[in-house]
């Protein structure tokens, strides 16, 4: 038998398109008045690169997207949150 990976492949855009996440996340960084500067620090990555990722040239992996929903303080369950349902 095959042994299988311990990296999982996950992909967001099944819940949200990149043009989508990428618009909630620039949503959420000018909502609270962080800047990519700021982002880029905190995922330590530079600021040209958390640009890419915002416009779409560079995808974002996983593990960034888990971090900055963490750094924004986005609760999982947002969906749900903002319209109200349980």
């Amino acid at each position: 038998m095959e042994a299988t990976s311990m990296y999982i492949s996950f992909s967001l855009v099944q819940l949200l398109s990149h043009v989508q996440l990428n618009n909630f996340i620039r949503n959420e960084m000018r909502i609270q008045k962080v800047s990519q500067s700021a982002l880029a620090y905190a995922l330590n990555l530079t600021q040209g690169s958390v640009s890419q990722k915002l416009s779409g040239q560079i995808e974002w992996t996983l593990w960034e997207i888990l971090n900055v929903f963490s750094i924004l303080d986005v609760d999982f369950d947002y969906e749900r949150r903002t319209h109200g349902k349980n």
